[in-house]
């Protein structure tokens, strides 16, 4: 999963508000917009309004008094805001007895300008990169921006671009289904394992009963290590709070590394033989693929180490999780 932000133009407007400045950045189907203006004198408040074409604007959203930046300007966040549409964006301050200004000047975000910095399936890959003519159709030649493994060979489109197979083209090898009776749990939570009509496949239900975010642990394999050769690990996860899976892998040269990858929280860390990884925001509702090239990652840690074997999968907290593969 891959987050990008580049800033915008900045557009001159005729009232005093005067300009406004976007910054894109989203992983996954909606991104968020930053808004950018100059403050007005006298003004108590801001509101924000967003319209999608060809709607009218509704309520706004009262911003308050954002503290000014280095820059001097005043900014606010909006989210959720869809890829496949074109929003529109308009900034009123108003004063003590709640009476708006005239709007700003009109900013626009089209699909074309938010591609590059969206991923829609979570498959690694932006938009732009799968829809190379922009055009919001999955057009001959290209992966489909929607689906995460275009060619239905188990292995997500960006992780065979990485590992140079054709995500068009069903060759990217064998996966290995692990069942989850194979997994071990601890006591601090109950799970169920069962059909998940979401995802029209088996899941894994966590619920979590002690009070530590990560204290619940699912353990592959149950007991002692596992000897898995295949580098790539597929599956998808849904969470409303902070999660964490944890790979253990053995290098060629008999040394052992740590990759941890969190979601809901965390923070980018690289140490000697480990690494943690930030996943994002899980927390929508819907089940969001889950897909590390394990290899390369490794790669990351210490460039000399070639990946022999996954020794164990942890995952920690409450979640649903969708049956986990291991793939070629």
């Amino acid at each position: 999963m891959r987050v990008a932000s580049a800033a915008g133009h900045l557009f001159q407007a005729a009232l005093p508000v005067c300009f406004a400045a976007l910054l894109l950045a989203a992983p996954a189907a909606a991104y968020q917009a930053q808004v950018a203006w100059q403050p007005v004198a006298g003004a108590q408040g801001y509101r924000l309004y967003v319209r999608q074409d060809p709607q009218d604007y509704g309520a706004g959203v009262d911003v308050g008094m954002p503290t000014p930046g280095a820059d001097g300007a005043l900014h606010s966040t909006l989210g959720a805001l869809s890829d496949a549409a074109t929003n529109f964006f308009v900034v009123k301050s108003y004063d003590a007895s709640g009476a708006e200004s005239a709007p700003s000047n009109e900013l626009a975000i089209t699909y074309a300008e938010a591609a590059p910095f969206t991923d829609s399936d979570g498959d690694g890959l932006t938009d732009a990169e799968e829809d190379v003519n922009l055009n919001g159709i999955r057009d001959p030649g290209e992966t489909d921006r929607l689906v995460a493994d275009t060619d239905g060979d188990g292995v997500p489109d960006g992780i065979e671009r990485d590992r140079g197979t054709d995500p068009l083209v069903p060759d990217a090898g064998a996966c290995t289904a692990i069942p989850f009776t194979d997994f071990g749990f601890n006591r601090r939570g109950t799970t169920d394992v069962g059909w998940d009509d979401a995802v029209d496949d088996t899941a894994l239900h966590v619920v979590q009963t002690s009070r530590g975010i990560l204290k619940f642990q699912a353990s592959y394999p149950a007991r002692g290590a596992a000897i898995l050769t295949t580098p790539v690990l597929v599956t998808a996860i849904r969470s409303t709070q902070r999660f964490r899976v944890e790979i253990q892998v053995r290098s060629t040269a008999g040394k052992r590394y740590t990759m941890r990858y969190e979601g809901n929280g965390g923070a980018d860390r690289l140490g000697r033989r480990a690494m943690t990884v930030t996943l994002g925001d899980f927390s929508d509702g819907d089940y969001r693929l889950f897909a590390r090239d394990l290899s390369l990652d490794l790669a990351v840690i210490d460039p000399t180490a070639v990946l022999a074997t996954v020794s164990t999968m942890r995952v920690r907290g409450q979640y649903d999780m969708r049956q986990v593969r291991f793939c070629d």
